[in-house]
This record gives structure tokens, sequence and C-alpha cells, in this order.
């Protein structure tokens, strides 16, 4: 849910396995779009959440 919120409605996410997901950017006209985009994507991996009364961080 979190990376499905961080790319625009055309991009698509997908779960290649338990913890492997691919994110296809569509319709990227320069190569500052496709940095803007994981520059997002890098900020969503870096915020905490919880789960089960636990906080998770990726590493």
């Amino acid at each position: 849910m979190r990376l499905r919120a961080s790319v625009r409605s055309y991009d698509t996410v997908v779960r290649l396995g338990g913890d492997e997901f691919g994110i296809l950017l569509s319709l990227l006209r320069a190569g500052a779009h496709l940095t803007r985009g994981a520059g997002k994507l890098l900020l969503v991996f870096n915020q905490s959440f919880w789960r089960e009364d636990r906080e998770i961080l990726v590493s």
C-alpha cells in the first residue's frame, strides 16, 4: 500500500516474492523524472511502520 501511494496512478507495483517488489514507472520523458520517482520511493523505505505493536525499519 505504501509503495502504491508513492507512485502515480498509471504506474505498476507488483509483489514478486516474499520480500521482493517490482515497480514499473510508465511514461517517463526525462531522466529527471526517474530520479524524482526513485527519490520518492527511497523516502518511503526510510520511514518506519508499525506491525503488531512493533516498529519495523527497512534496511
